[in-house]
């Protein structure tokens, strides 16, 4: 059993899956193939992002890649926009200015991956669930992860920046129940939450998919909540 676990994580193939949770602009579905490297003390994750649907052939895909420094505590992730190619990394691979700023939904290295297991034009089978799962237990156990300094110093030289800089942006979110995890330490902290965070945050709380399971808001703090994200919300 534990061999074959090993063989379904390691395998280096990616997974290619209908995302949950992003959109385009209107509203369309977006597709995600992502491949995770263990690179000694780097972990490196990488992914081609499909908006014109799930026949990509011929189509010039967004490629991204997160690379996790393990010799540091906390970790550090540094994020990375390139030109679109295969899922391959290699020293000097040629990258591109950030088309977004990346810190808006990464406010701590990587994001939990939630793919669309019903998906009618991405099924995903057993062993590809089972492996996602691993990669996302993986992801938790990092704890906290802080951004490199390149990446926060990008506002000096590129545009978006990789996080904005205004204090009004950085504001940090103080709601009790939510900071049991959004915390700078503790096991599985997953780093504090800013106003920058605010889209990110009311769409995977409008979705139901934050708080986690079993976890609620009492009604108090879903007033705090309404009004740190601001007045669109639908809490």
């Amino acid at each position: 059993m534990s061999i074959s676990l090993s063989v379904i994580y390691n395998n280096g193939e990616a997974i290619s899956f209908e995302s949950l949770e992003s959109k385009t602009n209107d509203s369309s579905k977006i597709y995600n193939s992502i491949k995770w490297f263990n690179n000694g003390d780097k972990d490196i994750w990488m992914m081609n992002q499909s908006h014109f649907g799930p026949n990509i052939k011929g189509k010039k895909l967004d490629r991204l890649a997160i690379v996790i420094d393990k010799t540091k505590s906390p970790k550090v992730a540094s994020f990375y926009q390139l030109e679109p190619g295969p899922l391959e990394w290699s020293n000097g691979i040629k990258v591109k200015p950030y088309k977004v700023s990346c810190f808006v939904c990464h406010a701590n290295g990587l994001r939990v991956i939630r793919a669309n297991i019903n998906s009618k034009d991405k099924p995903l089978s057993l062993e590809q669930q089972l492996k996602l799962k691993m990669w996302n237990m993986k992801i938790k156990s990092y704890g906290v992860v802080v951004p490199s300094k390149k990446d926060l110093n990008s506002y000096r030289t590129h545009f978006p920046p990789f996080k904005w800089q205004q204090p009004k942006l950085n504001k940090k979110l103080n709601v009790k129940t939510c900071n049991y995890c959004h915390k700078e330490n503790g096991l599985f902290a997953r780093g504090v939450l800013t106003k920058q965070n605010a889209p990110t945050i009311k769409f995977l709380y409008d979705n139901g998919q934050m708080p986690p399971f079993g976890i609620k808001l009492s009604k108090n703090e879903k007033i705090e909540l309404e009004k740190f994200i601001g007045k669109n919300s639908s809490l």
